[in-house]
């Protein structure tokens, strides 16, 4: 489940459910018989300038409010058999990264031009935004690292005044009863 555009979206695997609306009285929901989000890539999910993007079991499908659509039917088996797919963005970029046939893959998709290119990187565990860039959560050696995808020196203004930046943040439940 993601929220995207405001409304809540809920996958299965070959399926995609909308529920539109902004009070109960005018709920909808809409439900797509499509590929949905691959059930060993649950970080798959990314949204780039207002589409989301996801990885299937047969490729990244880029949502935007209709059917949804492969883009990466050109990258043939090594985006099909990725496995554990992690999906980031920034900007116009779509990076990601996954397992295939047990070996670590990457890739960044220039959303504007439809062009995709392999890059070479430790394991990616997951992509975080953080003061505006992404950066890549890598394990390499047991060892945990943050990398930049674009500008090195941005990444470390960003790293070292880290502790500065605040995040407002809330949790909120429903009424526990014991």
């Amino acid at each position: 489940c993601c929220s995207y555009l405001g409304s809540p979206v809920f996958f299965k695997e070959n399926e995609l459910i909308v529920i539109n609306g902004s009070r109960p009285s005018n709920y909808s929901l809409e439900s797509y018989s499509c590929r949905g989000v691959s059930a060993d890539s649950p970080d798959g999910l990314c949204t780039v300038n207002d589409v989301l993007y996801y990885k299937s079991n047969d490729g990244i499908y880029a949502y935007s409010g209709s059917r949804p659509r492969c883009v990466s039917q050109d990258l043939g088996d090594g985006i099909r058999g990725l496995k554990k797919a992690v999906l980031g963005g920034e900007g116009d970029m779509l990076f990601v990264s996954g397992e295939y046939m047990g070996e670590s893959v990457h890739y960044s998709y220039d959303t504007l031009r439809g062009i995709w290119h392999g890059y070479t990187s430790p394991p990616t565990v997951n992509y975080v935004n953080l003061g505006g860039i992404t950066l890549e959560f890598c394990k390499d050696d047991g060892k945990y690292t943050l990398r930049s995808l674009y500008s090195a020196e941005r990444a470390e203004e960003v790293l070292e005044n880290a502790e500065k930046l605040e995040k407002e943040w809330f949790f909120e439940t429903g009424d526990m009863f014991y």
